[in-house]
């Protein structure tokens, strides 16, 4: 039998002059001296080879690694019918703020859910119920507090129906976070256990960027507030979009968010790049600036103490799917009650694949979605476990940039933190 080293073996040399070695399939880590991760290199490694075998670092040479993804990919698309249904509800289109970069722009209207199409959703969620465990439901838009009444009666009945049948309810939502003070009562009552809220930068700059309504007052002030109130009994997580001209603003607005003596961990943070849009192209970053964006802004983030009380922050995890739209029990509902794919697709008549009065229609262009196969561009990714190929949607819809996760330019920066961390948990500095 022969042996090869493993395609996803990652190495960082660490400040005392050691190795620091991760896998990004097993997920396994390690300490080498510089003489172990030459003979690791050269498979030279006598009685520890079984060892290494256990931690993934090295694999039997008619392993292969891709085919294992792309299987479990295909297992996790279809498995999941059986046990899960998902769906993303966007009650309605219409926003009390109008940020530039917004990809529903072309779809913004001051629309919502009629009454008829709020009850049969409740009895298209329902009858999609049979046999599962879990139902996972996530609101979105717009801006879905337009809608709160509407969400804590949804819920409720959805609630009720789980309770009843024993099955897990889970619940999140996708909000600017500046109406959610005014409903606390009905995010307890709706068990929204998740609240994704994003921040554009400090103050000012966050307020240019949302471009609220006239009639909003102090905005960045009152969802910093309300993100401090949810957090008290809810997680949240701060999404910080990017691009060239917000990355100081960016940095001002995280430190005083985590030294505010609220800070707390319920609250979670991550950075994510605007993708270019049709105004202003030059502001943003090509997908070959990423990788040092992220290092300028993660560095940051550590020397602010973020990571000192979340051991697991800098640990990688991997991903089974690229995301939930490449799901077969997932889906995405507007204010009409029609069904789409992804949530990126809401309102687009041309991407509907059914509605919630005749279901979905199986058809080979739905089919397609599903594929599982991996793209010929990720084929020799070293960091494919991370993001599972990526997005499925843009990919389908012909487009061949801005595909790949995040974590692809976060990965190099990420694990030498991870290192620094590993050598003050060990007194090796």
């Amino acid at each position: 039998m022969g042996y090869k080293l493993s395609k996803y073996n990652r190495f960082v040399e660490m400040d005392n002059g050691m190795i620091f070695a991760h896998n990004l399939l097993s997920l396994s880590q390690a300490i080498l001296s510089t003489e172990e991760h030459k003979a690791l290199l050269e498979i030279q490694i006598g009685e520890s080879l079984e060892e290494y075998i256990q931690l993934g670092f090295v694999i039997d040479d008619k392993v292969d690694e891709e085919a294992y993804l792309e299987l479990e990919r295909k297992l996790a698309m279809y498995s999941s019918l059986k046990e899960d249904f998902g769906v993303v509800i966007a009650p309605t289109m219409d926003c009390n703020a109008r940020c530039f970069y917004c990809y529903e722009l072309d779809t913004r209207s001051k629309f919502y859910m009629e009454e008829k199409t709020e009850k049969r959703l409740i009895e298209y969620i329902i009858s999609s119920l049979g046999g599962k465990k879990r139902l996972w439901v996530s609101w979105f838009g717009g801006e879905p507090f337009l809608c709160a009444e509407l969400i804590e009666r949804v819920s409720k009945e959805l609630i009720s129906y789980c309770d009843d049948n024993d099955i897990e309810y889970d619940s999140e939502i996708t909000t600017n976070g500046y109406l959610v003070g005014e409903y606390l009562d009905i995010v307890k009552n709706s068990k929204i256990k998740e609240v994704q809220i994003t921040i554009d930068g400090y103050c000012d700059e966050y307020e240019k960027r949302k471009k609220y309504h006239d009639d909003v007052v102090a905005p960045w002030e009152t969802v910093v507030n309300n993100v401090f109130m949810l957090s008290e009994f809810t997680h949240v997580t701060l999404r910080l979009n990017f691009d060239k001209n917000n990355i100081d603003s960016l940095k001002k607005a995280v430190k005083y968010i985590c030294l505010d003596e609220r800070w707390n961990n319920n609250i979670s943070l991550y950075y994510y790049p605007l993708e270019p849009v049709n105004c202003q192209k030059n502001q943003f970053y090509n997908e070959s600036e990423y990788e040092d964006a992220y290092s300028d802004l993660y560095n940051h983030l550590y020397e602010l103490g973020y990571y000192n009380d979340r051991p697991k922050g800098l640990d990688f995890s991997t991903m089974s799917m690229p995301c939930y739209c490449a799901s077969l029990s997932i889906n995405s509902i507007d204010y009409k009650g029609d069904i789409f794919q992804c949530q990126h697709l809401l309102c687009r008549d041309k991407y509907k694949i059914g509605d919630i009065w005749k279901g979905i229609i199986i058809n080979k262009e739905y089919i397609s979605w599903f594929d599982g196969a991996t793209p010929e561009q990720c084929k020799e990714c070293r960091v494919m476990p991370l993001c599972q190929c990526g997005c499925i949607t843009k990919r389908n819809l012909g487009e061949n940039h801005y595909l790949c996760h995040i974590m692809k330019y976060r990965v190099a920066c990420q694990e030498k933190l991870k290192a620094k961390e590993v050598l003050k948990s060990l007194k090796l500095e």
